[in-house]
């Protein structure tokens, strides 16, 4: 496996979430943000690091 050097910027890892055989999503991990595709291609939501832990926070405590 090869090191990626997210701390340039432009940089991107993009990754398919699946569920089983089902792809539910595309995630682009970056340097400033990360960005959610819905699957077929919908219109990305863009997250920047602290609104994404928030989110995630949010989440963990089972608030919606």
């Amino acid at each position: 496996m090869q090191a990626l050097d997210l701390s340039k910027t432009g940089t991107v890892v993009t990754l398919q979430i699946r569920d089983n055989d089902v792809v539910i999503g595309t995630i682009e991990i970056g340097h400033g943000s990360l960005r959610w595709f819905p699957p077929k291609g919908r219109k990305p939501q863009s997250y920047t690091w602290p609104q994404f832990a928030t989110m995630m926070n949010e989440q963990r405590a089972g608030v919606r």
